[in-house]
């Protein structure tokens, strides 16, 4: 059994049906995989998960054509096979629209490397291509805002980076850059008050602060203002 499991993990459909078809001869309403709660004695509905879970890992690397026939394969042993088994209220059967959904976020990786890496340009527009992949991606996950401008999304990470480097007026820059294009993203307003807070501005970070909180109370976003309020307790110790 563990053999035929082996060859159906590596997309070796036709060796692993052979060998759960040898299995079943010898002992008839064998449970083809005693790892699941489900009694399987079907070859095909048994292979269709795993052929699944490779599918998965080539669309999570950008592979989407070759994802795509991957699911498709699973839906031909399988035709009720779940594309998507992390999903618990529905049940997934569009392998392209899957296939793409997942290959989003890696894409978003990709390109904030390039922003990371001062290409503005090519990080705005790989963006721009994980969003046409998936609409609903969201361009920079460690906030708790989705969010889907590329633009400010790449001058978010290059000013990251920036900060990372103590190059503080080159992320000032980018940060005033996000302002430009939305004076409510108050993530950049923050951060602004803090590189501020750190070049000895007290009341110019105080302004970019409060402003920050203001967006943030008015946003509904507890835990941020919380964080802001504490960053101007902070500054006031100072």
């Amino acid at each position: 059994m563990t053999d035929a499991i082996a060859l159906a993990k590596s997309n070796d459909i036709k060796g692993a049906i052979a060998l759960f078809k040898k299995a079943e001869q010898f002992s008839p309403g064998i449970d083809l995989n005693p790892d699941t709660k489900e009694l399987d004695t079907n070859p095909q509905t048994t292979i269709a998960p795993f052929i699944v879970q490779n599918a998965i890992v080539l669309a999570k690397n950008n592979d989407i054509e070759d994802a795509i026939a991957l699911f498709k394969q699973a839906q031909e042993l399988n035709a009720d096979v779940d594309l998507n088994p992390d999903t618990k209220d529905k049940i997934e059967q569009d392998a392209e629209a899957l296939a793409k959904e997942l290959a989003a976020p890696s894409i978003v990786r990709d390109a904030i490397a390039l922003a990371k890496s001062n290409d503005i340009k090519g990080a705005i527009a790989l963006f721009q291509k994980a969003q046409k992949l998936n609409s609903n991606v969201d361009l920079i996950p460690h906030t708790e805002e989705l969010d889907k401008n590329p633009s400010i999304s790449a001058y978010l990470y290059r000013a990251i980076n920036y900060y990372g480097q103590e190059e503080f007026n080159s992320a000032l820059e980018d940060l005033d850059k996000i302002i430009e294009i939305n004076s409510n993203y108050a993530y950049a307003h923050w951060g602004k008050g803090d590189i501020l807070s750190k070049l000895g501005k007290k009341q110019k970070a105080r302004n970019s602060l409060e402003t920050a909180a203001k967006l943030y109370k008015k946003q509904g976003n507890i835990e941020y203002y919380q964080g802001v309020i504490q960053a101007l307790e902070e500054l006031d110790s100072k």
